[in-house]
């Protein structure tokens, strides 16, 4: 619910309220241990950062959310290494 808000908030434009959203959502998901979501939630607050110019942010994110998915086996993992190199040029 709260990651969806982030959604909608980023989708039109707000990205400090989508940030703030992300946040709540990723430490739900942290506490109950739901990696695929922390990942997906540190992935979101990466885009969120990288719009608003905070890239040293956005890159801090996306490699946490990376390592996430990498230690689940997630197929995610490959569409974010991809980000970073095109994040990290």
């Amino acid at each position: 619910m709260l990651g969806g808000l982030g959604q909608a908030y980023e989708a039109l434009g707000d990205q400090s309220e989508a940030i703030k959203h992300y946040q709540q959502a990723l430490t739900i998901a942290h506490r109950i241990g739901d990696k695929r979501n922390e990942g997906a939630w540190l992935g979101n607050l990466g885009s969120a950062f990288y719009k608003l110019g905070q890239r040293e942010r956005a890159i801090e994110n996306l490699k946490d959310a990376l390592a996430i998915f990498e230690l689940i086996e997630s197929p995610n993992a490959e569409r974010v290494r991809q980000q970073l190199k095109e994040w990290q040029r």
